[in-house]
């Protein structure tokens, strides 16, 4: 790998800053993209790198610095401006509309009409089924965005971008809630983009995808410029200077990813027997032990959501048993799960983990505000220690644990919908892919959190598309495939080809 640092390039930004009252975000930044390139942006959380996609496409004003695209200076006053300069974004939060058709949403402001502005919606159907068909994504371009699962509204995001044909695409996290297969495909597609003279910038915190198909990598470090890397070399070591460069120190070795596997389990905490429900699992049991990890995972519609959800109570299920600490649960729901000692981080952080217009400490506070009353009044004092030891716990960047939740990266907000179920000390932690969005840092402290709460005696269930985080961080696994649990695996037998043998039914 070579340090590069170029000034000519398709786009080229220069001094960028950009700051949020007195917290600087981004500090005399800059960035180069060439054409037909794809450049990765990489940094820990709160790094920048979405404020600096942000600043290219418009979407929030820059306090200083310049970009220019062919070597004409421009100023990206807001998204459509930078689409007239061809360029287009898929945001990390999904910005697509849940109550409209997926069609509607992939040509939004930009329905075909006829002469007389009345919209051809056969055209805009055919249109759109040809887009999803060539990002692999089967689904009828008629139907509701609402009734698609947080992966498939991303995938459909990403459509919307596809199909505006332009020269450059801005894609942040864009892998974060896709299956494997589902991140092939996409990768397949980013290289296709290059083949054809675009040029790609997207954010990824995960390695493999920066080896697999990045041009360059530009690191950045609280707000500043750290490295503008070639990527010659596809290796371990090579993604060990990433890292390396991304926090700071001195990279990790890869068996210190994750902390040592539990050895003592006690009793059985959560017992789910022959579970069906009508989003489609059916006869699903497992168990989860004091002080073990269990982790469940499978492809895209393996339905692993829909069955949590039904365990915590937050979906019904049509028949089958779920028992708490040897106790079946007669009249489920969220607010007899939380009575009985069980918390569950949701998949979808914007719409169910947080309260935007609540601020970091009173997400923080949100489950166990109780505990901060005085005489029925919320004691002030008492909010701001809980929430300042969690800032500190989870390693949250944010410049007051007052400013909105809103305020803050995708990352930290992750943190935050932690932090808001660990304060409640849960006997039962269900966590449905806790560490999407974050950085390598920040998912080896996550990683010793959970490890923690098994420890102190939780038994914790982890849904995770990622087979490496499973394998890493699990005692035991579950497989699930098309709604049923396909197989059990012990830590002795933990292998990679055999967990993607069972999600594909495939014998090995």
């Amino acid at each position: 790998m070579e340090n590069v640092h170029g000034e000519q390039g398709l786009l080229v930004a220069k001094g960028i800053c950009k700051s949020y009252g007195g917290a600087q975000v981004l500090n005399n930044v800059d960035f180069t993209l060439g054409k037909a390139e794809i450049h990765a942006l990489l940094g820990a959380n709160g790094a920048g790198k979405s404020t600096l996609m942000n600043v290219l496409n418009g979407v929030v004003p820059d306090n200083g610095g310049s970009i220019s695209i062919n070597g004409q200076m421009v100023r990206m006053s807001n998204p459509e401006v930078a689409r007239h300069h061809g360029i287009g974004m898929v945001h990390q939060e999904l910005s697509v509309l849940p109550n409209i058709s997926i069609a509607e949403n992939i040509f939004i402001n930009r329905l075909p009409r006829n002469q007389l502005g009345i919209v051809q919606w056969q055209k805009l159907h055919a249109e759109s089924e040809k887009v999803l068909r060539s990002i692999g994504l089967d689904v009828n371009p008629q139907m509701l965005l609402g009734k698609l699962s947080v992966a498939d509204r991303q995938m459909v995001e990403i459509a919307r971008i596809i199909s505006m044909d332009l020269p450059i695409l801005l894609l942040d996290e864009p892998t974060s809630a896709l299956s494997e297969a589902e991140i092939k495909r996409l990768l397949e597609l980013i290289l296709q983009f290059k083949s054809e003279g675009r040029s790609v910038v997207f954010i990824t915190h995960k390695l493999d995808e920066i080896m697999a198909v990045a041009d360059k990598v530009t690191v950045l470090r609280d707000g500043r410029l750290v490295g503008v890397v070639t990527v010659t070399e596809r290796d371990k070591p090579a993604e060990r200077k990433l890292v390396s460069l991304m926090i700071g120190e001195n990279i990790f070795d890869e068996s210190e990813m994750f902390p040592e596997k539990g050895k003592n389990f006690g009793e059985v905490m959560l017992e789910v027997e022959n579970l069906t429900g009508s989003a489609g699992f059916k006869n699903i049991s497992f168990f989860a032990r004091k002080g073990e990890i269990v982790g469940i995972t499978g492809l895209k519609g393996a339905k692993r959501t829909e069955l949590m959800r039904a365990v915590f109570g937050a979906d019904t299920h049509v028949h089958g048993t779920v028992r708490i600490k040897g106790l079946e649960q007669k009249k489920p729901g969220i607010a007899n799960s939380i009575a009985h000692g069980v918390a569950m981080i949701t998949e979808d952080r914007k719409s169910e983990g947080l309260v935007p217009l609540m601020s970091v400490k009173e997400n923080i506070s949100l489950v166990t505000i109780k505990d901060c009353l005085v005489a029925f009044v919320v004691k002030k004092s008492k909010l701001d220690k809980k929430a300042n030891k969690y800032v500190k716990k989870l390693g949250i960047m944010v410049p007051s644990i007052n400013v909105s939740v809103r305020a803050l990266s995708g990352g930290n907000q992750q943190k935050v919908v932690l932090s808001k179920w660990l304060t409640s000390d849960p006997d039962i932690l269900i966590m449905d892919e806790p560490t999407r969005g974050i950085d390598i840092k920040s998912k080896m402290e996550i990683y010793k959190l959970i490890r923690q709460s098994a420890d102190n005696g939780a038994s914790v269930v982890i849904v995770s598309s990622e087979i490496s985080e499973t394998m890493g961080l699990a005692d035991r696994i579950y497989v699930m495939r098309e709604g049923v649990m396909v197989g059990e695996l012990s830590a002795e037998s933990f292998d990679h080809d055999t967990i993607m043998h069972m999600m594909f039914g495939h014998s090995k």
